[in-house]
């Protein structure tokens, strides 16, 4: 939970309601986050250590620090030429969601000759993620129609990042003063530097020092490493980062009203991809699935627009973020939001949310949850396009 958007994905909570009589399951809509990858800022690891090896060259570190050292070097050393990419465990996660998928649904996943049309974002970690999961559902059915894509051409949906928003995210907006503020006030670095440093006081910026080298133990999760990193940081003291981290990217692909809803806006594209897609195979009354390969920011967007929570009950203050926005629960490693659609004989079709797999309501009247009428569900993302898709 601490270590926020490198939380490793659990399985925890996930179970099935069963749906009404009458009704399988036929068609499947998929995002899913890249599983668990190295961290891909390898400043992380210089920032840390050349800190670290000035003092070792002087005997300026404890001996707990020397161990420390010696524990950062192994992890830096793992991710020498791997910056970002996929790890063993990120693969597993990937192969594991899919058979789950094709266990509690084998009406969709295990028809003979059964189309399913994946894509991926143009990144090497989730063109792996795709791979991995899409190889565990052919050894799981052999005769499926199985279509692989990737390419610039597809991260206008499955990445978007608009201008609005890149401005929004520049150094030199006035949130960024803001969170570096409540860096500074959060961040307690005095105990975690003298555990480390005999003379503490020369690390030139000890909450920088504190961020990196928490998202280096943080990354260490996705590893296999053999290694015990718990013994660096307090429990407390990784609360604290969290805290300041989690109000980054509730600012950033939050519900944090200061955004002024550019994450919401954002987000359209790929809902409208969606429902593109489902439209069509509905239209055709076909089945199948389409699988997207993507990355953790754009689920929190696509999640804070389906969501769509009103700004009288969310938060600007850094301190509140954590109370209503909890990066872990929306995007661990391997993260995913599900569209599974059902239909009885009369044509009639139901459709539910699921994000981590887990069974999820939206403000969406229904009297079957968490099963929704595709028609009240297609008209409410309708809606959500049209309120905040940038007009031309």
């Amino acid at each position: 939970m601490l270590y926020g958007y490198f939380f490793n994905y659990s399985t925890s909570g996930i179970h099935q309601v069963a749906p009404p009589k009458g009704y399988k399951p036929f068609y499947l809509s998929h995002y899913g986050r890249h599983g668990a990858r190295r961290t891909h800022q390898e400043d992380l690891y210089k920032n840390v250590l050349g800190e670290m090896d000035k003092a070792f060259e002087t005997d300026g570190l404890t001996d707990h620090g020397k161990d420390v050292r010696e524990k950062v070097l192994l992890a830096y050393e793992e991710a020498q030429g791997l910056f970002g990419e996929l790890t063993p465990l990120g693969v597993q996660q990937h192969k594991e969601i899919a058979r789950r998928m094709v266990e509690y649904y084998p009406q969709i996943f295990l028809r003979k000759g059964v189309v399913i049309d994946a894509v991926s974002s143009n990144v090497r970690r989730c063109i792996m993620s795709m791979a991995a999961s899409t190889s565990q559902l052919l050894v799981m059915n052999p005769s499926m129609k199985l279509s692989l894509s990737t390419g610039d051409k597809y991260m206008d949906y499955i990445a978007y990042d608009s201008q609005e928003w890149q401005s929004f995210n520049a150094d030199t907006s006035a949130w960024h003063q803001k969170l570096y503020e409540f860096e500074h006030q959060k961040i307690k670095p005095d105990r975690l530097l003298s555990s480390i440093f005999l003379s503490p006081e020369k690390v030139k910026d000890p909450v920088g020092f504190a961020i990196s080298l928490r998202w280096i133990v943080a990354n260490t999760n996705a590893l296999n490493l053999g290694i015990n990193y718990d013994d660096i940081f307090t429990e407390e003291e990784l609360k604290d980062i969290w805290e300041t981290v989690n109000y980054k990217f509730y600012t950033l692909y939050g519900p944090n009203p200061e955004n002024r809803g550019i994450p919401k806006q954002d987000a359209c594209r790929l809902l409208a991809e969606m429902l593109a897609d489902a439209n069509a195979v509905l239209k055709q009354n076909d089945g199948g699935a389409h699988l997207r390969y993507g990355h953790d920011v754009y689920i929190m967007k696509l999640m804070n627009l389906l969501q769509n929570q009103k700004n009288t009950s969310l938060t600007i203050c850094p301190e509140d973020a954590a109370l209503v926005w909890q990066d872990f629960r929306i995007t661990p490693m391997a993260a995913n939001v599900q569209w599974v659609f059902y239909r009885n004989k009369k044509g009639d079709v139901l459709v539910k949310l699921l994000l981590n797999e887990v069974e999820t309501r939206l403000p969406l009247e229904t009297e079957c949850f968490p099963y929704y009428h595709w028609t009240d569900f297609r008209t409410y993302c309708e809606q959500l396009i049209d309120k905040w898709k940038p007009h031309q």
